[in-house]
């Protein structure tokens, strides 16, 4: 190899990668230093590191799909129940809309809002919910706009 002053770009980023890749997986000298007359192979000991590399990141990717799977099983009853709330006080809005909204601007103006309000990050947002997904105490959108919903359902049903 050439000296220090005469190493190449290609050469300094070579060894900077594989120095960051140590510093994750260890270098190939970690670990017991290596007995004289060895019968495991250089071949051998990468091949046993990409491995063990492979296996780390399979455990890794394994564990996060199954905890991704739970949290959606354990949910998703809630938030279709939330969805069908969400649709309910939109869809009521909207036909009340269509019937009696050009001679009623609170209403239109109600509808408008409720789609901003309404909107899916806003319902599902995490102050609205605990670590373990369940409902907190604090106002929530919904219970705002089925309260207004009702209101104009009184006048014109």
């Amino acid at each position: 190899m050439p000296s220090d002053k005469k190493r190449t770009s290609r050469q300094v980023i070579s060894m900077s990668m594989s120095s960051s890749d140590d510093d994750i997986w260890g270098s190939e000298s970690d670990g017991a230093p290596e007995a004289i007359g060895s019968t495991e192979t250089v071949e051998v000991r990468k091949l046993r590191l990409i491995h063990s590399k492979r296996g780390y990141l399979d455990g890794i990717s394994s564990s996060k799909e199954e905890n991704l799977q739970k949290g959606f099983d354990d949910s998703f009853e809630q938030g279709a129940v939330l969805g069908k709330r969400v649709g309910k006080v939109l869809g009521g809005l909207y036909i009340l809309g269509m019937l009696h909204g050009r001679f009623d601007e609170k209403l239109t103006d109600d509808l408008m809002e409720a789609q901003k309000e309404l909107k899916i990050n806003k319902v599902l947002s995490t102050k609205h919910f605990d670590e373990n997904c369940n409902l907190l105490g604090v106002p929530n959108p919904i219970d705002k706009w089925e309260k207004i919903l009702t209101e104009h359902q009184k006048r014109y049903l």
